[in-house]
């Protein structure tokens, strides 16, 4: 059961990383990719060493 949670946390944080991502490099590519690539790997990592 809590494996199963961890995986759709995983995969809602994927998506939402996903989708900012596309919406700032949408925006202004240069200023925001960097900054929104770094914090989404971040999350990912957090997620994993929460689980």
């Amino acid at each position: 059961m809590v494996y199963v949670f961890a995986m759709f946390g995983v995969i809602i944080i994927g998506m939402f990383g996903v989708t900012v991502y596309l919406l700032a490099t949408a925006y202004e590519p240069e200023k925001n990719s960097e900054w929104i690539q770094d914090n989404t790997t971040n999350d990912y990592l957090f997620s994993i060493e929460v689980k």
